[in-house]
């Protein structure tokens, strides 16, 4: 991508678009950042470094950061924005786009581990194109005083809405934004392969691998200060002075054990046979996460137990709003209302989201993925998104 090309518009500055940042430098691909100012993310370290950001780990130095005062201004600047956040904080960016949807005509929109963004929310944005990927392709971590970059992806699915095909029915990019991600992805070594916006859904693994671990993982959690008693607080004071806590195990090694791959299989086919209903094909779970980072594990357990520089955060959850319990459920949210359209049961993945509620008073949210309520109700109805009946 030629430098004199208008630069690519990064929405949000957490751990992925961050790492992202870093990515594009290194490739000498022009960026402009913008966040809400509640949700800065990796821009903290931006103000600290004096507009300077550094990168640690796979890729090393320090990356010049140019942010737009405003969405608006941003929007004047590109053509191409790329949008990674939590799937539960996509509402609020949503929003700042509402706002602008005059400027939105003619442009792409590009986000990465998607989660079904453009068939919850095509209807209310402008863009021309709405491109999904079903996982970032850097994989970061902001840390407190740096960025560390763990690794580059191998591989990534992609899909655009409106969906184009070719003369044999298959799902295509439009010429343009396939030569933009060639020279983004491609050329930097991140290959990408097309697939129906459904399809996209469908290879979304977090919601198994981080959700339902998450969920068979709860009786871990520490207790709710707000919700014990005081009673309960001294009793639990003196269990801790006889048992004292031992240093937390990693969330891949550590919490996804046997028994848990397990039940990550079973889900796994239980949404193999949605996908197949829907007229799609999914990999196996382990092939999936094989074909992310090149490896070649013989299975889940050995894949969650691999080393550095692929398991160096610990990532436990903490409480049940962390993400692998909100924006997983969104994304389980999004398989059941599929499976409701369809006639088809899903009853690992249902009742993984209905334990995770249960377990919180609060109602989780989600963001336009019960699709019954935005009108959703028969099988012709996710033709338009590569399903084939």
């Amino acid at each position: 991508m030629r430098p004199d090309k208008p630069p690519i518009g990064l929405i949000c500055f957490g751990h992925a678009n961050a790492g992202f940042a870093v990515y594009l430098q290194s490739r000498g691909i022009p960026f402009i950042v913008w966040a809400l100012d509640d949700h800065p993310g990796g821009l903290r370290l931006v103000e600290k470094g004096n507009g300077r950001l550094h990168a640690t780990g796979y890729l090393n130095g320090m990356v010049n950061i140019q942010r737009a005062p405003s969405l608006k201004e941003l929007l004047s600047a590109t053509d191409i924005l790329c949008l990674t956040t939590r799937t539960d904080a996509q509402d609020r960016y949503v929003e700042e786009f509402e706002k602008y949807n005059n400027l939105l005509e003619g442009k792409t929109l590009l986000v990465f581990s998607s989660n079904g963004f453009a068939i919850a929310y095509h209807r209310r944005l402008r863009f021309k194109h709405i491109v999904e990927a079903d996982i970032a392709p850097v994989c970061a971590k902001l840390l407190e005083q740096c960025c560390n970059l763990k690794q580059i992806k191998r591989n990534i699915s992609v899909s655009c809405y409106p969906m184009c095909k070719n003369s044999l029915g298959e799902p295509i990019l439009p010429a343009q934004i396939k030569q933009t991600l060639t020279e983004v992805l491609s050329e930097g070594g991140i290959q990408f392969r097309v697939l129906s916006p459904l399809g996209v859904i469908f290879r979304h693994t977090n919601g198994i691998v981080h959700g339902i671990t998450a969920v068979t993982s709860m009786s871990m959690l520490p207790d709710d200060d707000k919700e014990i008693t005081e009673k309960a607080k001294a009793m639990r004071k003196l269990l801790d002075a006889r048992y004292p806590p031992g240093d937390s195990k990693p969330f891949f090694g550590g919490l996804m054990t046997t028994p848990v791959c397990n039940v990550h299989n079973a889900a796994h086919q239980e949404l193999q046979a949605l996908a197949r209903e829907c007229g799609i094909e999914l990999d196996d779970l382990i092939d999936i996460q094989n074909r992310y980072y090149g490896t070649d594990f013989e299975n889940c357990r050995e894949y969650y137990l691999k080393l550095d520089p692929l398991n160096v955060q610990k990532n436990v959850p903490v409480d049940m709003s962390h993400r692998h319990y909100a924006e997983e459920y969104v994304l389980m949210t999004l398989w059941i209302s599929i499976a409701d359209i369809v006639g088809k049961g899903v009853d690992i993945i249902r009742s993984a989201a209905c334990l995770s509620q249960a377990g919180r008073p609060q109602k989780y949210q989600t963001c336009g993925r019960d699709l019954n309520k935005l009108g959703f109700t028969r099988r012709e109805d996710l033709i338009g998104f590569g399903a084939q009946f």
